[in-house]
């Protein structure tokens, strides 16, 4: 049977949000087809105080959050789990 593989991998950087969960953060490593059915796994660095959290997690755990054109992540994706704007 054979799997079926995301039309576009995330890359290194790319803002992405844990499903869920409300927490959303960065891919910071890509460790490979290591996953159940070879899938790849990801390191997710998740912003936290008073220190940041790394989660190793699979791609179909992972929804990615889209980009405005200058770069920036969208309004909604720049406020916290309570809806407040972080920062």
């Amino acid at each position: 049977m054979a799997t079926k593989k995301s039309t576009q991998p995330f890359k290194l950087g790319d803002r992405v949000k844990i499903l869920y969960s409300d927490w959303s953060g960065r891919i910071v490593e890509e460790w490979g087809a290591l996953g159940p059915g070879g899938m790849l796994v990801f390191r997710v660095r998740v912003p936290h105080k008073p220190k940041p959290v790394l989660i190793d997690l699979c791609e179909d755990q992972l929804v990615a959050i889209p980009a405005t054109p200058n770069g920036e992540p969208t309004s909604s994706a720049r406020r916290g789990a309570r809806g407040q704007p972080k920062g």
